[in-house]
């Protein structure tokens, strides 16, 4: 017992030293007394010493003046099974008055109202990466609140549960779960003790996240909840070994990472799943077939999946037949091809490898609706207009 009650001081004589040795306020006290009981809470045995060792924490902090808001702490939780239990009004009531602001190196270079010289030029890029890891529980229990945040943060929840608000949003957040803090906005975060959270996360800097988001109708969505694909938290790990890597293109391909987790979130949130590996395999093997004829027998062979399977996976994934995509696909082409000039409609025919110029004419109109020859003099007449 006075080896852990040595431990409260120690961090309280830290915290001093951190905060250019002023008193801590009561919200300070108490959010270090709810992080130590969290701590070494386990190391008891039965009921009885929970309430011995906490009786012993108040007698500590009464010599700071925060007897009676440690009494409301205490006996606002339940002692049961030996564990002190939390309700989450009670921990978020006792937190909110802790106010936790990044002091790292990032927010001293970042967070200034004046940028130093060398510095500017990541500013100008698109994206800059400039953190990637992942928080072990040790890290976890802490609050942070952080006022007009100058970076881009996407996390991933690996384990534990936890409190996210970003402006006047509040989520609950949960394994699985992604969540974004958009740049120049207000935060504030914490997780359970009874569940402290290993998360994974990068923060980057740069106009490319704000464009991406936008273009993907998600400028106001921050919160992405069981994203269970093993591609979540493989696009994270990416961005992990790319930082720990810091390679000369880092940034392009940290964009390139971006660009897809982005992507797939848009379709997380239209209650879309991202393709499999089979049909990734068969769009891209249909698409660098467009100018040839296509045999699905010679495709199996080729992928390596049997013919049956290529069919199924087509129908449920790209929503219709290998056959109806590929001439889609085929018939998009044409479509560029047909609003150029000087290309005869027979000469399209012959570069997608149709039968012939009827053949190809029958399943454009089949297709669109309107033949070719009717498409292209609609083409026309709006480049005339434009």
């Amino acid at each position: 017992m006075e080896q852990l009650n040595k431990g409260i001081f120690e961090q309280l004589k830290e915290e001093r030293k951190n905060k250019a040795e002023r008193e801590l306020t009561p919200g300070e006290m108490k959010y270090l007394f709810a992080s130590f009981l969290h701590e070494f809470t386990p190391c008891f045995k039965n009921s009885s010493s929970v309430h011995l060792f906490i009786l012993l924490i108040i007698t500590h902090f009464y010599f700071y003046g925060m007897e009676n808001d440690i009494k409301k702490m205490y006996n606002s939780n339940k002692i049961k099974n030996n564990q002190v239990e939390y309700t989450m009004d009670n921990l978020y009531s006792s937190l909110q008055e802790q106010r936790k602001i990044g002091r790292d190196s990032l927010m001293k270079i970042y967070g200034q109202k004046s940028l130093g010289d060398e510095y500017l030029e990541n500013l100008a890029q698109p994206l800059v990466l400039l953190n990637a890891n992942e928080i072990p529980p040790k890290d976890s229990f802490l609050l942070y609140e952080r006022k007009n945040f100058p970076f881009w943060v996407f996390e991933l929840v690996i384990k534990g549960k936890g409190h996210v608000e970003i402006e006047a949003e509040q989520f609950s957040v949960s394994p699985n779960d992604i969540y974004i803090l958009p740049q120049n906005r207000n935060h504030m975060i914490f997780s359970q003790p009874d569940a402290p959270w290993i998360k994974r996360y990068f923060l980057v800097i740069g106009t490319l996240p704000e464009y991406l988001l936008r273009s993907y109708h998600l400028e106001n969505k921050f919160y992405f909840p069981q994203c269970k694909g093993e591609y979540f938290r493989h696009l994270f790990d990416e961005m992990i070994e790319l930082f720990q890597l810091k390679s000369h293109d880092m940034n392009d391909r940290a964009a390139g990472v971006l660009l897809q987790l982005i992507q797939y979130l848009a379709k997380h949130a239209a209650g879309e799943k991202p393709l499999s590996a089979q049909a990734l395999k068969i769009r891209h093997y249909l698409d660098r077939m467009l100018y040839k004829k296509l045999d699905l027998h010679r495709m199996s062979r080729e992928i390596a999946i049997p013919r049956n399977r290529i069919i199924k996976v087509c129908k449920e994934e790209l929503r219709q037949t290998p056959y109806d995509y590929f001439l889609m696909r085929k018939i998009d082409i044409s479509k560029t091809m047909l609003a150029g000039k000087g290309v005869l409609i027979s000469e399209v025919a012959a570069k997608l490898n149709f039968t012939d110029q009827y053949h190809f004419s029958r399943i454009f109109k089949e297709k669109t609706g309107r033949s070719p020859s009717e498409f292209r003099m609609e083409a026309q007449r709006r480049q005339e207009t434009e």
